[in-house]
């Protein structure tokens, strides 16, 4: 059921007890009247029982046999009214006793629907609140996967001296590096590119012993060769040594510990006459 009928519902039926109650409470107005009546007419008995034993007392105190005086119709009236008023009381009492039975069953019958509703109504919110958890995780992963996509990709010191420790294997290794794009990408990703690429070239190539050595120092171009595949392209002939593969294979494996994309391609694609040259083109970031 939904929230706005559960709702609905349990303001019918808040309504429902509502109204019982009033009506619980306006029976205990007919009960004192019952039971005032009771006492009244007890109490009208009791005289009249008083009454009688004193005329018999008088006449036996007398020890004189008479005629007995003509019966008093006010006396008897009052009697009968004083029956009457025993009766009725009763009669009240136990009226209201069984309408007030029957109230009480109605009212715990809607307490245990509303008691119910509740539940329900609890139930729901924890769903909607259920809900509404997820889209806000998923706002939050949605606005995370957004941060990341503005942020520029980058090497800390400690990642840049684990890549030149990675590759330190193949000294004098000679690479050229390239940034590559796609025609429709935005000036903000040309530029992280080429900012990558200058952080790549940075971390392969130093005075440290172990560095590699860079054909490309003063290529900052950025070629458009229609290709959108995301991260790091590490291209290596299929005629190079096979130490110049091995080199290649490494830092695709050194890179991939940092958390940057990189990819083992085999080819040529710059048409470099020399087969063991390794090229490295930098992508857009994934």
């Amino acid at each position: 059921m939904a929230a706005s009928a559960l709702d609905s519902a349990l303001s019918i039926l808040e309504s429902d007890i509502s109204g019982i109650e009033r009506s619980v409470d306006g029976l205990e107005t007919w009960l004192w009247i019952s039971s005032i009546a009771v006492i009244v007419g007890v109490a009208l008995e009791v005289y009249f029982v008083i009454h009688s034993y004193k005329e018999d007392l008088e006449a036996w105190s007398r020890g004189i046999i008479r005629p007995p005086d003509k019966p008093q119709l006010r006396i008897l009236l009052f009697e009968i009214a004083s029956i009457i008023l025993v009766v009725l009381g009763i009669t009240g009492e136990l009226g209201v006793g069984v309408l007030t039975s029957n109230e009480n069953a109605r009212l715990r019958t809607k307490n245990t629907e509303r008691v119910q509703l509740i539940r329900q109504k609890a139930g729901a919110a924890e769903i909607e609140a259920g809900r509404a958890r997820e889209q806000t995780e998923h706002e939050r992963s949605a606005r995370i996967e957004l941060q990341k996509s503005l942020f520029m990709r980058t090497l800390t010191d400690a990642q840049l001296a684990q890549v030149r420790r990675g590759i330190s294997a193949f000294p004098g290794q000679s690479f050229i590096t390239h940034g590559y794009s796609g025609s429709g990408q935005s000036i903000f990703d040309r530029r992280e590119i080429l900012e990558f690429r200058e952080t790549l070239l940075f971390g392969l190539y130093s005075d440290l012993p172990g560095s590699w050595k860079s054909k490309s120092l003063m290529d900052a171009s950025l070629p458009f060769k229609g290709d959108e595949t995301p991260g790091v392209q590490v291209w290596v002939s299929s005629d190079a040594q096979q130490k110049t593969k091995d080199a290649a294979k490494q830092l695709v494996g050194v890179l991939n510990d940092v958390h940057i994309l990189a990819q083992l391609k085999s080819g040529n694609p710059g048409n470099s006459p020399d087969h063991n040259v390794i090229l490295i083109n930098v992508g857009k970031k994934p």
